[in-house]
């Protein structure tokens, strides 16, 4: 939440609107005072479940991205691409290493017939 002294950090529960404003049902990290379980104190309906004093109400435009999960959702994504470099790198790998058996499988069915064709031979000679 922005603007917020001592700042607030937690996740969206529901998004609707109380009357006529756009408004987020916030579950914050930390209890604090004047908060509640996900019930508006200025309605008593609930909109959302969560412990006693984290549930806390705000206008939209005070959400902002929380700097925290921004860069390590970068980091993730960094990671996932290395992830798949590798992933692509290994198979290349494995399939060169098969390109490199199947030649070596041909050469020796290659050898073997022309061991057998040389049997044959030497047994009709």
């Amino acid at each position: 939440v922005s603007n917020s002294n001592p700042p607030m950090h937690g996740t969206i529960r529901w998004i609707g609107t109380m009357p006529q404003v756009y408004v987020a049902g916030v579950e914050l990290e930390a209890a604090m005072d004047r908060c509640t379980d996900g019930v508006c104190l200025q309605n008593g309906i609930r909109y959302f479940n969560c412990p006693p004093n984290k549930g806390y109400f705000c206008l939209l435009e005070r959400l902002v991205p929380d700097q925290r999960c921004i860069a390590s959702s970068q980091d993730s994504k960094s990671s996932m691409r290395e992830q798949g470099q590798a992933i692509m790198e290994r198979d290349q790998a494995m399939k060169e290493r098969d390109q490199a058996q199947e030649k070596q499988i041909e050469v020796t069915r290659e050898r073997d017939q022309a061991i057998k064709e040389r049997d044959h031979a030497i047994m009709e000679f």
